[in-house]
């Protein structure tokens, strides 16, 4: 039996009960004795309760008027110690809730959240069945397989299946950072550095999210300045995070303020298609172009590792980078073969795993104190 219950205002007065429009029905079954105050809705009848120990005010749906025809049920005016019950049937279409002016109570619950057509009465968005099948992909299915369909997916569903690759779930986040650090200090850090707005241009490029965090003000143990941040993840886990601080746990407490970005503020965070999905779109100028001012904007970091690359291309021997059709790309999601899972440090784990059961198994030096008497 699903109730509603209302909050302060004046008590419900006859002029209001006639205003409920005549389509309003429930499901067939009895009103509970020992019920107090509220409004029934038992079959075709609408039942008025004044309280425990009051004889009923009973209206029939032929006793309501008619003036009102719409799929919205609107309760003026509601008293204090008045409930709502719908004896656990499907409600109308929607129920709105107007209590002149009065904020409802954070108890209260809406019957639209049982309502079968939520999408168009009540505000809160439906998925789509394009939406439904791009979480249930990116859950379980590696994206090799679907970027080998044919016809090929389209890139607008290609990128709602990378948004919804990243895990959801804060619990999982503490978790692993937990595991990797022995404590959740540095969870409870990254945590700060989130309701800090610590993090700074976050940018997800396929299956991989990268973002910058500035601390507000020095933390324990950190120094000031700006931290790089890159994570990978498929199928709702996170397969590898790295960053630029000094810290010796690859969950630092800058990776987890990005992840609960990503987590709490997604629509945040701008969604790019992979690298080879872009590329592939280019034209042979404008990879030209792409390759050229690619390095001219980081020439010291990339034009070393550039030339190696074009020597091996252009190489009459043979070399692996000719011999493998395509090309990596870490930003693609997982191969088709992959068994994806958490990342974890577990060099890290083992040690403090270690550090634990020395604690707890090494036996403490006893000491003896003796006085002369």
């Amino acid at each position: 039996m699903a109730s509603l219950v209302l909050t302060d205002s004046s008590q419900l007065t006859a002029d209001d009960f006639e205003k409920l429009p005549n389509q309003i029905i429930g499901a067939p079954g009895n009103i509970p004795s020992e019920l107090g105050g509220g409004l029934y809705l038992v079959g075709p009848t609408l039942h008025l309760y004044r309280g425990s120990g009051y004889t009923p005010t009973v209206r029939t749906r032929d006793d309501v008027t008619s003036r009102i025809v719409t799929s919205h049920v609107h309760l003026l005016i509601p008293h204090k110690s008045m409930h709502l019950f719908c004896n656990g049937a499907q409600p109308y279409k929607s129920m709105h809730l107007v209590c002149n002016g009065a904020q409802p109570n954070k108890s209260m619950t809406t019957l639209c959240s049982l309502s079968p057509n939520k999408h168009s009465q009540c505000g809160v968005q439906v998925p789509s069945l394009g939406e439904l099948t791009a979480r249930c992909v990116a859950s379980h299915i590696p994206f090799e397989l679907v970027e080998h369909v044919y016809p090929p997916v389209p890139e607008q569903l290609q990128l709602r299946i990378a948004f919804w690759s990243f895990p959801d779930n804060e619990e999982d986040i503490r978790l692993y950072s937990c595991l990797a650090n022995g404590s959740a200090d540095e969870f409870q850090r990254g945590e700060h550095l989130y309701r800090n707005k610590a993090v700074k241009e976050p940018l997800q490029i396929g299956f991989h999210l990268s973002a910058s965090v500035m601390p507000p003000a020095p933390m324990v143990g950190q120094g000031r300045g700006q931290y790089n941040v890159a994570v990978t993840f498929d199928r709702r886990r996170i397969t590898s995070c790295n960053c630029t601080c000094s810290s010796t746990a690859y969950w630092c407490s800058h990776v987890v303020a990005v992840c609960l970005h990503r987590i709490h503020l997604p629509t945040q965070v701008c969604l790019r298609a992979p690298v080879s999905e872009s590329l592939s779109r280019l034209h042979r100028e404008q990879l030209q172009k792409f390759a050229q001012y690619l390095i001219s904007e980081l020439p010291q970091q990339i034009l070393p590792t550039a030339q190696r690359l074009l020597d091996e291309l252009l190489s009459s021997q043979p070399s692996a980078i000719n011999s493998v059709c395509g090309a990596p790309d870490p930003t693609a999601g997982a191969s088709a073969n992959d068994q994806t899972s958490w990342y974890l440090d577990e060099k890290t784990l083992h040690d403090n795993i270690k550090k634990i059961l020395i604690k707890f198994c090494v036996p403490a030096p006893i000491v003896f104190r003796y006085t002369n008497t």
